[in-house]
């Protein structure tokens, strides 16, 4: 069969090859043209796959009609690429009427219905195309797209892997593939996966790089996670989100001055932003820089004394309690940041009933089994606990690091959990499971 056009055999969530003329740079990055880069290795695929499933020309008629198909497909390709989508359109219809199943004709029309959100139609649409070219990596990726967007996130796993199992280096599957654990937050796994994707292209999008970093962030790779994100600065210098998260990680590593630099970034971006506001007065106290101390301060008492409750950025009401801020803010900053956390209705309270011999169960939460100056408060008051009427437990929400501080506070608690990888919903499922009467969250 002639040259094909199969622009979107590589589509995934950040690259959108509507309307792409083949000499324009591609949206990848890249810097290569759009025919030499994602185009050509679109090409190349569908063009080996209509080879394989087209039917071989027995007689005079069924050669005429792999003609006209041939150019109809020419005709859409030339259409599609001048930005007439509807002409581009009903001729992969026409393709359609001549063969009912033909894949690239399939393909482009399920593509389109997925861009217009038509999402049950586009997933119908692949699914026969796959009838004819089984296991086709673009066809699964974007079914797989089709998939998610109607709310199947297992299926659109299982089509990215399947593609990554015959194309490990499948650059777009692997990006998809690490946005669907990083959804389910299998986080270990994103990071994998990212990894293997970054040894096969960096030239990757902002968005990318974000997902990625949070995926860090949350498996504790906190170098890795500021990597990342400097290069989205790099990217989109003024993404407002990327200076808030460069400024908490590098508090994080008590990097001050790079934090005091990343917050002050933020605040040019955004001046009245109480996140950073509330960030960049910890920082400066944390250096005993007090220039404009005073003044940041009397910014934030007057942010959080307004009546302006509904804020996308609230103040981190922990760092603000050594501030001198009056009691309403303190109140206001505590009651705002909640806000944040509890978005839905909270489940019942369960109840928790004690045999007749079975001691109480209490459990401490905490992410600072470290050198940190509550632990070195709160060691000893655990050792010394009655273990006759207390079965103590203990959730870490850092990852394991054999530090000192943790080794002893181990062999204070009879159970000790180490659920720094697990989601937030797994964790407290498992302390209701473990029927804990009493939850201390310890800071």
């Amino acid at each position: 069969m002639g040259k094909s056009l199969l622009a979107h055999a590589l589509v995934h969530r950040f690259v959108s090859t509507s309307a792409i003329a083949r000499n324009a740079p591609c949206p990848c990055g890249s810097g290569r043209r759009y025919k030499d880069c994602h185009g050509a290795l679109g090409n190349v695929a569908m063009a080996t796959v209509a080879r394989s499933v087209a039917p071989p020309p027995t007689d005079a008629s069924a050669g005429a009609a792999i003609n006209a198909i041939d150019a109809l497909l020419r005709q859409a390709e030339e259409s599609f690429a001048r930005g007439e989508l509807a002409v581009a359109e009903a001729t992969w219809q026409e393709v359609l009427s001549l063969d009912p199943g033909h894949p690239e004709a399939l393909f482009h029309l399920g593509n389109r219905l997925r861009e217009r959100g038509e999402h049950e139609a586009a997933i119908d649409y692949f699914e026969r195309a796959l009838e004819r070219a089984p296991g086709h990596p673009g066809v699964l990726n974007n079914l797989g797209l089709a998939l998610e967007a109607r709310g199947d996130a297992q299926r659109a796993e299982r089509c990215y892997r399947e593609v990554l199992a015959a194309q490990p280096q499948h650059a777009d599957a692997l990006a998809n593939l690490a946005n669907v654990l990083s959804v389910r937050e299998a986080f270990d796994e994103t990071v994998a996966v990212y990894e293997k994707l970054f040894t096969i292209r960096r030239d990757l999008p902002a968005a990318v790089w974000i997902r990625r970093a949070m995926a860090q962030n949350r498996t504790q790779d906190i170098a890795g996670a500021i990597d990342s994100y400097r290069e989205v600065a790099r990217l989109d210098p003024d993404a407002l989100q990327v200076y808030l998260h460069l400024g908490t990680l590098y508090i994080q590593q008590r990097s001050f001055a790079e934090a005091d630099t990343a917050l002050r970034r933020a605040l040019e971006l955004d001046p009245g932003n109480r996140y950073a506001l509330s960030q960049l007065a910890h920082t400066r106290q944390q250096r005993c820089a007090w220039d404009g101390l005073a003044e940041l301060f009397a910014r934030l008492r007057q942010s959080l004394e307004s009546e302006d409750a509904n804020t996308e950025f609230p103040v981190l009401p922990f760092a603000i309690l050594a501030m001198p801020l009056s009691p309403l803010a303190q109140l206001r900053a505590a009651q705002r940041w909640a806000r944040t956390i509890a978005k839905g209705p909270l489940p019942p309270r369960p109840t928790v009933r004690r045999g007749p011999r079975e001691r109480l169960r209490v459990a401490f939460v905490t992410a600072n089994m470290h050198d940190h100056p509550t632990m070195h408060l709160s060691l000893e008051f655990w050792e010394k606990i009655d273990r006759a009427r207390l079965e103590m437990f203990a959730y870490s929400l850092r990852r394991h690091d054999d530090n000192p501080f943790e080794r002893r506070a181990r062999t204070a608690f009879e159970h000790f959990a180490d659920v720094s990888k697990e989601p937030a919903a797994r964790i407290a499922l498992r302390i209701r499971e473990d029927r804990i009467a009493i939850l201390l969250d310890r800071i």
